[in-house]
């Protein structure tokens, strides 16, 4: 594996299967790109494809026997290297390879980019305000160091939906910065009014509009947003994983 500057042969490369590499187009998209690396096997013929955007890595091949190529590469890392939504099949033999850290495994939705949204217009529906940002993630379940600083430029840069009747947040979901959406959240006394499914719906009729493809990854214990997503009209493409691993 050799790092390189981006060039159109990784894009055409992560199109071979743009459902499972949203992701990786995404941050590609929204992310400057001296601050990511890119690694590939081969520049012109790649099999196997890399991306580190500071924390996390992004993998992607269809070539289940060039994951080995990657054993050089992370094994020049920090002793702990973490990966973002990492299909199930190349996942599990990278953990082959290393001691397993953590692991979350997610399915991955999503709704095809010829889908059709009907909904009737919601007047109460509105986009987040940077003024939103702090309250958003007082609730955020991965409420961390830098989480705020994320929202905020998540609330700036891309679409977002939100319920708010009488200056009162009740309900809300983001895009993040590899364009999937999350950080879903209704609070407790306004569950069961339907909010969720509705601004399911909105922001991914927006996406859709903007011609991109509304995608979540969700955990697959998370059985109350599975049903959400589906119910939703999307689609289960298969599972991936969010994981770290420790050289052994």
């Amino acid at each position: 594996m050799k790092e390189i500057k981006y060039k159109k042969e990784i894009e055409a490369f992560l199109h071979k299967d743009e459902i499972v590499t949203q992701n990786i187009l995404g941050i590609i998209e929204n992310i400057d790109h001296e601050k990511l690396k890119f690694f590939v096997d081969d520049e012109v013929n790649i099999s196997i494809f890399m991306m580190n955007d500071g924390f996390f890595n992004y993998v992607f091949t269809q070539d289940k026997t060039a994951i080995g190529k990657l054993k050089p590469l992370i094994d020049s890392f920090e002793d702990e290297v973490e990966f973002s939504a990492v299909s199930k099949e190349i996942a599990d033999e990278i953990i082959k390879m290393y001691s397993l850290e953590w692991e979350e495994p997610c399915y991955l939705y999503y709704i095809p980019y010829d889908k059709k949204i009907e909904m009737n217009v919601k007047d109460y529906i509105e986009k987040l305000q940077i003024k939103n940002a702090e309250e958003v993630n007082e609730y955020y379940t991965y409420k961390n160091s830098t989480s705020l600083d994320r929202i905020k430029n998540d609330i700036l840069k891309r679409e977002s939906s939100c319920v708010n009747i009488d200056n009162e947040l009740r309900s809300w979901v983001l895009v993040h910065e590899d364009n999937s959406m999350g950080i879903m959240y209704t609070k407790k006394e306004y569950l069961k009014m339907g909010y969720a499914h509705d601004l399911t719906l909105d922001l991914a009729k927006k996406l859709l509009k903007q011609k991109k493809m509304p995608f979540i990854n969700i955990v697959v214990e998370n059985f109350k947003s599975i049903g959400l997503a589906e119910k939703s009209g999307f689609q289960r493409y298969g599972e991936v994983v969010w994981f770290g691993i420790r050289r052994k």
